[in-house]
């Protein structure tokens, strides 16, 4: 399988995402697919702009807006549009690290996206959760039973999963299919909707769950 595989920083090293993007490419190539990988982080150019788009007298805060920023944003989806448009032809999926960017062209290609959780982050976009949907490893159902966590801190402070992706309805079967071949679980935890507002969890009732805790943030 020809994978695109798309993250800040150097995907071929050890710095790029404290070793997650290297960890992931090393272990597909391991399984016999041909990974190719692209830098989008700024430069040149680009970056000065960026950096004048988001400035800010805070350097803290300012790091938070070059990540964040719609400038930053579109520059680096730009970079990664150009590079998945100069080789769709002959890829079978995209592997993308982070939602600093969006690449644009990819339809009819497998795409999946990991990243931290971070409510606060949502920029784009409407995700429904289905909480009581959502598995729980063994510990995770321990520590609930027991009345030590509720669901809220797993859902704000989670990540107890291996990877998340979403699959384009029409091809959610496929999807299934192959993970089941593959000795994989897969479980279908809610959808994405086209709107602007922040991503809304719903218990088994059909109840709103209002999040106090917002999750952890890297900036």
């Amino acid at each position: 399988m020809k994978i695109l595989f798309l993250c800040e920083g150097n995907a071929e090293s050890w710095d790029a995402w404290s070793g997650i993007c290297k960890s992931i490419v090393d272990q597909l190539r391991a399984n016999g697919h041909t990974v190719e990988t692209c830098n989008v982080d700024l430069s040149s150019a680009d970056r000065w702009a960026a950096a004048a788009a988001t400035i800010s007298p805070n350097r803290r805060r300012w790091g938070t807006r070059f990540h964040l920023g719609a400038v930053p944003f579109a520059l680096r989806s730009r970079r990664a549009s150009r590079f998945v448009a100069a080789r769709r032809s002959n890829a079978d999926a995209i592997v993308q690290i982070g939602a600093t960017f969006e690449v644009k062209g990819a339809d009819g290609i497998p795409y999946f996206l990991c990243c931290d959780s971070n409510i606060r982050m949502a920029q784009y976009g409407r995700s429904t959760g289905y909480s009581d949907a959502s598995p729980l490893s063994d510990a995770a159902k321990d520590l609930v039973s027991r009345g030590i966590v509720g669901l809220e801190t797993l859902i704000a402070g989670g990540d107890d999963y291996e990877i998340l992706c979403t699959i384009a309805e029409d091809r959610v079967e496929a999807f299934a299919q192959a993970a089941k071949r593959a000795g994989v679980s897969v479980s279908s935890i809610g959808t994405v909707v086209a709107g602007s507002t922040a991503p809304r969890f719903i218990d088994g009732q059909g109840r709103e769950i209002t999040l106090e805790r917002r999750s952890y943030s890297h900036f």
